[in-house]
């Protein structure tokens, strides 16, 4: 067949095998064009240069899909996914945060009651300051120094030291299961009319007498041995203010250890008066009209009261200044007549009266207001405070600094008053003065409440949490400080807990140890099985 060949409107166009259509609307050139072009088809000028070309159905090749992301496509893919990715990693993360989280304030929460229930413990029971299941050697506070007993020292161990002497009936009332019936004085009988009154009556015969602590026996209002019978205006003046011609007489209001006394009755040291205290003070001493001698002899020695002088005075040496505090009744007097000190170096009043009950600005009394005269456990704790201070604290704790306690610290520690009032506010500006009242009160407060640690061997994610309770007496108020620190390990966050907690007085304490060896005194309410402890003579 001819290359090109025309088929009515139609042409075929057969070149090298294949076939091509095309239509009249490719059309035909105009002369110029064709003679142009030649015979060449695929020229420009050709007339059949503008058709479509389609190969034959049998040599077409196989359709294949080249479809594709674009760059901006994939882009935006990478960014949907890293979204999906970033909020997945969040949720996990928030997720594992919050488990964090949970874990720790729930780990917190545990230590805390963990804590507060120690807290408890140790206000009904007083182990922060004497564990009774540990060796008498980790039990400072049950040894007698210097003299002087501590917080946990039993009567028995004061007896036989002889810092507190048992004499006459003690206990008075002992019963079949042990200490634990507290009995009152029984009432005096008044004699039949026309019989003379027996003295002392004799249903209290040889009570005065009665000396070592008696646990049996209540400090009843109605029994005349618990009344104080002192000069509560007599001060101590200074010796030297004795001879002076211009004084009054040293004992203004009469001589009142005639009626109580811790000695033995009938040996009251004499003294001097002037002769007429309205007469003028002389120009010089020398002049002064001649100084009466009193003495006192010839009174009836029977009726002599010494019970309460005597408990009193052994009382104040016993368990330190706080427990005396507590073993007296809330009304007592903190003095006594009698004829030796406390303190060998302190001295008497002139009618008797131990100077350790009132001179001012000493360790058991304060200087509030100067006050030289006897008084009760309000005016003796309100400017200052004595406490029971942990063993456990550093000698001169201030901040964590200090060394170990020794029992001469304890016995310093348990032996004198705190300023914890007005006083403690005021800040000691010269750097070489050895008082501070902010410094002293931080000191007295660290000793009180020293934290100690729950858990010693905790892991270091832990936190740590610390408790301490502290004990005082303050404007005639026994206190129970209870404090529990958290500590985060990670920021140092502090989170304190602090309550006035209700919990057992030291007497009670005393009651639970046994009183020899280590470990807790069994109590029974049948009064069987009640072992002797720390306040059994």
């Amino acid at each position: 067949m001819h290359p090109y060949q025309l088929d009515g409107s139609n042409m075929k166009v057969v070149h090298g095998g294949a076939q091509v259509v095309r239509s009249e609307e490719c059309g035909v050139g105009s002369a110029v064009a064709k003679a142009n072009a030649g015979s060449d088809p695929l020229h420009p000028n050709h007339p059949f240069s503008g058709c479509v070309r389609t190969p034959h159905p049998a040599l077409r090749t196989p359709h294949v899909s080249k479809s594709a992301f674009t760059l901006i496509e994939m882009m935006i893919a990478i960014a949907l996914g890293l979204v999906i990715i970033y909020v997945a990693v969040a949720g996990v993360r928030t997720a594992s945060q919050t488990i964090s989280v949970a874990n720790r304030l729930s780990l917190e929460n545990s230590l805390l009651r963990s804590g507060y229930y120690a807290a408890q413990e140790q206000l009904d029971f007083w182990t922060n300051l004497d564990d009774p299941t540990r060796p008498a050697a980790e039990r400072p506070l049950t040894r007698i120094t210097s003299g002087h007993g501590m917080p946990f020292t039993s009567m028995n161990a004061l007896r036989d030291a002889g810092e507190w002497p048992q004499q006459g009936t003690v206990p008075r009332f002992p019963s079949s299961g042990g200490f634990c019936q507290i009995m009152p004085r029984p009432p005096e009988t008044s004699p039949p009319d026309g019989v003379a009154e027996a003295h002392p009556p004799a249903s209290t015969s040889g009570w005065e007498d009665d000396q070592g602590w008696d646990p049996t026996v209540s400090w009843s209002p109605h029994d005349p041995r618990t009344w104080t019978r002192a000069n509560l205006a007599e001060k101590w003046i200074k010796p030297e203010d004795y001879a002076c011609p211009g004084v009054l007489p040293p004992v203004m209001f009469g001589r009142y250890a005639l009626f109580a006394y811790t000695g033995t009755p009938g040996a009251l040291t004499p003294f001097t008066i002037k002769a007429d205290t309205n007469a003028p003070v002389p120009a010089a001493p020398a002049t002064a009209p001649a100084a009466i001698g009193v003495t006192y002899s010839g009174y009836p020695t029977d009726t002599v009261h010494h019970w309460y002088y005597r408990q009193a005075k052994a009382l104040s040496k016993a368990m330190g200044y706080a427990a005396f505090c507590e073993y007296l009744p809330p009304n007592a007097i903190y003095t006594w007549y009698t004829d030796t000190s406390v303190v060998p170096d302190r001295g008497l009043t002139a009618g008797g009266i131990d100077r350790l009950c009132v001179e001012a600005n000493t360790d058991f009394c304060n200087g509030d207001g100067g006050q030289m005269t006897s008084r009760g456990i309000y005016r003796q704790t309100y400017q200052t405070s004595f406490g029971y201070l942990n063993p456990l604290a550093p000698s001169d704790y201030n901040n964590g600094a200090g060394g170990a306690v020794t029992d001469s610290d304890l016995a310093w520690w348990y032996y004198k008053h705190f300023d914890t009032d007005y006083t403690a506010m005021q800040p000691n500006l010269d750097p070489h003065a050895t008082w501070d009242g902010v410094r002293d009160l931080k000191w007295f407060l660290g000793h009180l409440n020293f934290p100690q640690r729950q858990l010693v061997l905790r892991p270091s994610q832990w936190p740590d949490v610390q408790v301490s309770v502290g004990r005082f007496i303050k404007n005639g108020r026994h206190l129970a400080m209870a404090k529990i620190r958290r500590v985060a390990p990670l920021t140092g966050e502090v989170i304190e807990l602090t309550w006035s907690g209700l919990g057992t007085t030291l007497r009670g304490a005393r009651q639970q140890r046994l009183r020899d060896g280590s470990g807790w005194a069994r109590w029974d309410n049948g009064g069987t099985t009640i072992d002797a402890n720390l306040d059994t003579p």
